[in-house]
């Protein structure tokens, strides 16, 4: 594991919308952990704190209704967030930072005997070999403020164009983002004013949570906004909607190039080495058996990468093992760095053909009378068992999210990564449901990522109880 990467060990709420308290110990060994309960118990909520927390969305995270929020990581540290509400005084005797909050809340019209509203205070902290840190967030903008303040942003910085009532593009990071993401990430462009009245992070808190990675797949999956390359310079640039799986198949096509490019300058730059190698190199001499061994080995593996599609067939001619035995000690030796050099050619396609053939495997065993195969030109290609070819698009909603689903788990996570998976049900029959969690084990086992995933189904499930944390309707207080 990269030293500067830890993982999360535990992530524990009290009182969530007021109500239930949940504590989830991850499964560190087997990486997967299930979060299992009925609706409204919070469960999406709990991915989007941690995805908030770690993917610095504070303000996000601090507009959640809760008292304490806090994740343990593997080295022991924690980061945290505690919740509470304080009444206004209304007397002149005032308190101190109340004329902060004015700057930035709208005051409601209300009548003089009303009571104001309670204020919410968030503070986050950091504990980290014995010492804590923390930090009172400041006042949070309500969204009209909010607007406002994400307007005024956006009048000072030229890559940032509002595109509706609250969305921004910006052009800089190529993202759309909400009136509080603007704010955040753009706060030093604030009037004077308003500087330091807005949460400040702990510098504690912003060092560990940038050695946490986070990847949060949504329940939202088919489709997304997205705006051309080169419309990002317009300031209206025409939004597009998008076909993940069209998305995603194009996304393959470009990893596939770019791996075969590394393939074909690798293997370049050993044949044109071959014969100074061949010349003043000093190999050590390998046994007859163990040569046989590697050609029947490469032979397996050339046939698997032409079936998968990385290699082409081109006929090449197989190695003929038992011709073998008649060569001379010379020949050995030149047959010998020939094989080396072959396994080092195809060992730049290990990773991409690992996630290849699983991606294929599990996808072709689940859809009928249809495949899907690794297209060159088109990322991702899928035929009728008639042979005609299928526009993605035409793919059933369940094979759509299935194909997008195993494709976000294998191409797009980061080893040692957090992936927060919401409701990998969706659309998906009860055999394939079935099936999901011992295919989440294979992705994992060959990828080496972190998963909480949170369903209400069964089936997910199976009988791997020892992977479930249920939450239930366990309330505040009880």
């Amino acid at each position: 594991m990269n030293e500067e990467t830890l993982r999360i060990r535990r992530v524990e709420v009290t009182g969530l919308f007021g109500l239930y308290n949940h504590k989830i110990d991850l499964n560190l060994q087997e990486r997967v952990t299930i979060i299992h309960g009925p609706n409204g118990v919070g469960k999406t909520m709990l991915l989007k704190l941690v995805a908030a927390l770690f993917s610095g969305r504070l303000v996000e995270l601090a507009r959640t209704h809760f008292s304490t929020f806090t994740v343990t990581l593997t080295d022991a540290s924690i980061l945290g967030f505690e919740r509470e509400e304080r009444e206004f005084v209304d007397e002149e005797g005032v308190e101190s930072d109340q004329p902060r909050q004015q700057y930035l809340f709208e005051r409601s019209v209300r009548a003089k005997s009303e009571k104001r509203p309670p204020r919410i205070v968030i503070r986050a902290f950091a504990i980290a070999d014995g010492r804590r840190e923390e930090a009172e967030l400041g006042a949070l903008p309500n969204k009209s403020s909010s607007a406002r303040l994400a307007s005024f942003i956006d009048s000072e910085t030229p890559w940032l164009y509002r595109m509706g009532p609250d969305q921004w593009m910006d052009r800089e990071y190529k993202e759309y983002l909400t009136a509080y993401q603007v704010i955040e990430r753009y706060s030093d462009r604030l009037p004077t004013r308003y500087q330091g009245k807005l949460f400040k992070e702990p510098e504690l808190v912003r060092n560990l949570r940038r050695k946490v990675k986070v990847h949060f797949i949504e329940t939202q999956r088919l489709l997304k906004l997205s705006i051309q390359e080169a419309e990002w310079a317009r300031h209206n640039a025409d939004r597009t909607v998008v076909s993940m799986v069209k998305s995603y198949a194009s996304e393959l096509k470009e990893k596939v190039s770019a791996t075969l490019a590394n393939y074909g300058k690798g293997s370049q730059t050993l044949d044109q080495s071959f014969p100074w190698r061949l010349l003043h190199g000093d190999q050590p001499r390998v046994p007859v058996d163990e040569l046989k061994r590697r050609m029947v080995d490469l032979e397996k593996k050339r046939d698997y990468l032409k079936k998968i599609g990385l290699l082409a067939d081109d006929n090449s001619y197989p190695f003929d093992v038992n011709a073998i035995d008649s060569l001379d000690s010379t020949r050995l030796d030149v047959l010998a760095l020939y094989v080396s050099d072959t396994q080092s050619k195809l060992s730049v396609l290990d990773n991409l053909s690992e996630r290849v053939y699983l991606l294929l495997d599990i996808v072709n065993k689940k859809f009928r009378n249809k495949s899907i195969s690794l297209d060159k030109q088109e990322g991702l290609k899928a035929v009728s068992s008639t042979g005609a070819s299928l526009d993605l698009d035409a793919l059933s909603s369940g094979e759509q999210h299935e194909l997008v689903l195993i494709y976000d788990l294998l191409f797009r996570v980061d080893p040692d990564t957090l992936v927060l998976l919401d409701e990998p049900e969706l659309s998906l029959h009860l055999t394939w449901q079935k099936q999901f969690l011992q295919d989440l084990l294979n992705i994992v086992e060959a990828t080496r990522f972190d998963a909480i995933v949170a369903t209400h189904s069964p089936f997910i499930v199976g009988d791997r109880h020892d992977l479930m944390v249920p939450l239930a309707s366990q309330e505040a207080g009880e």
